[in-house]
């Protein structure tokens, strides 16, 4: 009897840390507020650590001056594809950078693009 106990008790101890590991598996929204320069160029936000390998990045675009591409990008080399961003709303940004890798929201306009583009929200590199 008494190792069944010992059993149970450490059965929910594991579950306990497993319950705290799982609720903090994301990383927090970042507030951004960007300016794209015209003629494709491009600007990133601060970085943040990714947590799970893989997992696409959310984008949550508030303010948005004109359409543009947006991805996930590490510095080690990890990226995401480009996602078209035409209106404000949430954006899955799928990539395959590394845990632990430190990661931004990258912006880039189009070629064409005559304007600076203002663009404001928040983010997380999951």
């Amino acid at each position: 009897m008494k190792k069944t106990k010992k059993v149970i008790v450490a059965l929910l101890a594991v579950f306990s840390l497993s319950g705290g590991i799982i609720a903090s598996a994301e990383t927090s929204y970042q507030r951004y507020n960007v300016v794209v320069g015209k003629f494709n160029q491009s600007t990133k936000t601060r970085a943040q650590t990714k947590i799970n390998a893989g997992q696409s990045a959310n984008l949550r675009v508030t303010t948005l001056g004109k359409a543009l591409d947006a991805r996930a990008y590490a510095e080690k080399g990890g990226t995401g594809n480009w996602v078209r961003v035409s209106t404000t709303g949430t954006y899955n940004m799928p990539n395959n950078i590394s845990a632990r890798d430190a990661t931004r929201m990258h912006f880039s306009n189009d070629l064409t693009t005559v304007v600076d583009v203002a663009v404001r929200g928040t983010w997380r590199s999951n």
